[in-house]
């Protein structure tokens, strides 16, 4: 299900100061946790190569929300029951960024990570 709270942009522009604004925010975002991958174990996201070389990362935009979007071996556990899946990072319409997950059921769980 579709968070109908957080209204994100549709595309990018300019993409470059876009993209490395939410490059910077990714990599503040995991600086401090390790990241569950399914294929390497537990890994930490420094930098921006590290973030693109764990979850991909490629850009797309639509008729809902322009976004970098996460690969689906990497996951993180916010409880001992839950498993969320990194699903995409995408700009509301203030410029705040997010980073949107999934769990298994597919229910929607949006954090900001803007400074």
């Amino acid at each position: 299900m579709r968070n109908s709270a957080v209204k994100f942009l549709k595309e990018w522009k300019p993409f470059e100061d876009f993209h490395g604004t939410m490059m910077n925010a990714i990599v503040r975002h995991f600086r401090v946790r390790h990241v569950a991958t399914r294929h390497n174990g537990n890994q930490l996201i420094n930098t921006t190569k590290k973030a693109e070389e764990i979850m991909g990362l490629p850009y797309t935009s639509g008729s809902e929300v322009a976004a970098l979007w996460a690969n689906v071996n990497t996951h993180v556990y916010l409880d001992a029951d839950k498993i969320y899946h990194y699903w995409y990072f995408a700009f509301d319409e203030r410029g705040d960024q997010y980073a949107v997950l999934k769990d298994d059921e597919e229910n929607e769980l949006v954090l900001n990570i803007s400074i």
